[in-house]
């Protein structure tokens, strides 16, 4: 499958030289730990068993659409960045909904209708935090599921599908496209 990398022109360069990068989580955000943590249970559990170069977090990546090197926010502005065609083994990424992605980021219930919505707030006012927890990361494995299971009209259509790999190698790049980020 094809996949796109944004990546700062010396990061790319740290590729280059090295034969690959891993996700050493550096570069995450405070705060959203306990999400990161969340997504690599889920990897191991999907896919093939970790490479050992692998890093602490996962590497991310663009399925669709494109990145847009005419937009903004990509690296910070007037730094010179590569955008990556890469391609990798399906059997090697997990693919996820980069909008929905964001229920976990911030430890929110997914709910693909109101309806399941309106029964989560009554539900969670009976139990326990821990119960609350157990249930709301049971909801996230929905960002997976990119079959006609939620209410457009609720959650939004899927535009962007983000994926999720252990390692980075060189020779998976197939066009490295330079640019100044806006």
């Amino acid at each position: 499958m094809i996949f796109y990398h944004i990546l700062s022109q010396s990061a790319y360069e740290a590729l280059l030289q090295r034969g690959y990068l891993i996700g050493d989580g550096r570069r995450s955000m405070a705060g959203f730990h306990n999400a990161y943590g969340w997504m690599v249970a889920q990897m191991e559990c999907r896919l093939p068993k970790r490479p050992r170069k692998s890093g602490k977090y996962p590497v991310w990546a663009w399925a669709t659409p494109r990145p847009d090197l005419r937009c903004s926010g990509y690296l910070a502005p007037g730094t010179p960045g590569v955008r990556l065609t890469i391609e990798i083994d399906s059997s090697l990424v997990l693919l996820s909904d980069f909008m929905a992605w964001h229920y976990c980021l911030n430890g929110w219930y997914f709910a693909p209708s109101e309806a399941e919505d309106n029964a989560w707030e009554m539900r969670a006012a009976t139990i326990s935090p821990k119960q609350q927890q157990q249930e709301k990361q049971r909801s996230w494995e929905k960002i997976f599921d990119f079959d006609s299971w939620r209410d457009p009209d609720w959650c939004g259509e899927i535009e962007l599908i983000q994926a999720t790999f252990w390692v980075l190698e060189a020779s998976m790049v197939k066009e490295a496209r330079p640019f100044t980020s806006r």
